[in-house]
């Protein structure tokens, strides 16, 4: 069953996003950068990615994890997204290249399906290269709770690195994800 909590990730640089939804299948609200330094955000949204209950437009379904690549192109971890009702990470434009207002148009990338690891994931972050690091719940779906990380492939595409997983590696239910100074 996919949780919809509302998560939200802050920074001064980049737009405020909100991640989840009330009816199991969510959106993505993004609204205008705390660089203000008042820390207090009181603004309208200044775009919404919303699906109807369906999710064929978007392919949000169940969004929890949520961050921005360097030139604002949303990326998303759908807790359980996808065409058959598994994890999936779904991509959208650039907010410089969408423009404001409500977003409802497919991703422009997909990651989904068998070979990417992805079961039920939560936390989504990417490296200064590109790469995306996607925290999985696989246990309760018989198999092991991970990370799996995925590189561009030259072709808009992104395939699938590595995997951390395993009773040695501690991971238990692993929701949060963060990349540290080298």
């Amino acid at each position: 069953m996919p949780r919809t909590p509302k998560w939200i990730r802050r920074h001064s640089q980049h737009p405020t996003l909100s991640a989840g939804g009330p009816d199991g299948y969510g959106s993505v609200t993004v609204y205008p950068s705390l660089s203000s330094g008042t820390g207090v955000l009181n603004e309208a949204p200044i775009a919404t990615i919303l699906d109807d209950t369906t999710g064929n437009i978007t392919q949000l379904n169940g969004p929890l994890g949520i961050a921005l690549d360097s030139s604002n192109a949303i990326y998303v971890a759908n807790f359980a997204g996808g065409p058959l009702y598994q994890g999936s990470v779904t991509i959208y434009p650039s907010l410089n290249d969408s423009g404001l207002g409500l977003l409802k148009e497919p991703p422009t990338a997909t990651i989904v399906g068998a070979g990417t690891n992805l079961i039920y994931p939560d936390g989504i972050v990417l490296d200064p290269n590109g790469n995306i690091y996607v925290t999985n719940e696989g246990s309760g779906n018989g198999g092991l709770d991970s990370v799996t990380s995925y590189r561009p492939d030259g072709n808009g595409g992104f395939t699938l690195f590595s995997t951390i997983t395993g009773p040695a590696t501690g991971l238990i239910f692993p929701w949060g994800i963060a990349i540290g100074p080298r």
